[in-house]
């Protein structure tokens, strides 16, 4: 038998490989797959919870940007946030720093036109209202997508061609409808690639290689303002996905892996994916 030094050094030596993590429990659905994919690996364990082990962890997992203090935190200690990341995931808040580095210089206002005719509302609402009558002097087919600055899955989102359909609050902002988008056989498709940023000065980005694409169930069309055609958000057309009879011809679903997408616009619209 081992006698209690040994014990102790093997316990040790036992701590010293492991690695604890806490996932905060108010996501049930996110908590599950976390714990699945961490629980099935030897070097990692659970920290219980109720018993305020605070900054006792390696990996602290949160829906929402955590209540700590980023500064208390060590080397070895990670978090799924970056301190003050709704800037940029947040749409009015992206839309501001976009255009602030628009109009440092001619340079970078080419290299970041990177979305359509965006305004805030109320606070832009004049000049909005100014572009929206100069367009559809030329153009009777003026769309606009109206969104909520602060929602996600779709929720809240509908298109107008109509001035007094535009909300008067400060809490959506409208953009230029893009009317003639790249389409999967004839279906609106939008792609979703990661990344993983472990370090913003300096930068340091990874990119995952596998994704997915997520596919509208009805076929494009202009004609209607049916959000279920323009907008590819899950939340939306899997409610729909089995009622529709276009839904074995998209594959399936409302998602689709980046392989069958890379064939498809391949073999249909003779796009190279690999092509710089």
């Amino acid at each position: 038998k081992k006698n209690y030094s040994e014990r102790k050094a093997e316990g040790d030596n036992q701590l010293q490989t492991k690695l604890f993590f806490r996932v905060v429990l108010s996501r049930p659905e996110i908590y599950d797959i976390v714990c699945y994919v961490l629980g099935i690996r030897e070097d990692w364990t659970e920290l219980p919870h109720g018993l305020a082990l605070g900054y006792c962890w390696n990996l602290l997992w949160t829906y929402a940007p955590p209540n700590i203090d980023f500064t208390k935190i060590f080397s070895f200690q990670k978090v799924n946030h970056l301190i003050n990341n709704r800037t940029i995931h947040r749409k009015d808040m992206l839309k501001k720093h976009i255009m602030r580095i628009r109009n440092m210089n001619k340079k970078l206002n080419t290299i970041f036109d990177i979305m359509p005719q965006t305004f805030l509302l109320a606070k832009e609402y004049m000049n909005f209202i100014e572009e929206f009558h100069r367009i559809g002097k030329d153009n009777p087919l003026n769309l606009w997508i109206v969104k909520p600055i602060g929602k996600s899955r779709g929720k809240g989102i509908f298109i107008i061609d109509d001035i007094s359909d535009v909300p008067l609050a400060d809490t959506f902002l409208v953009q230029k409808y893009l009317t003639n988008p790249l389409l999967l056989e004839g279906y609106k498709f939008d792609m979703r690639i990661y990344v993983l940023v472990t370090s913003v000065n300096p930068l340091e980005v990874f990119l995952y290689k596998d994704g997915f694409a997520r596919v509208s169930n009805e076929k494009f069309d202009l004609s209607t303002k049916n959000t279920k055609i323009h907008l590819t958000n899950a939340a939306i057309q899997n409610g729909t996905a089995k009622k529709s009879s276009n839904y074995e011809k998209v594959y399936g679903g409302s998602k689709i892996s980046l392989d069958i997408l890379r064939y498809k616009l391949s073999k249909n619209n003779n796009i190279d994916f690999n092509k710089q």
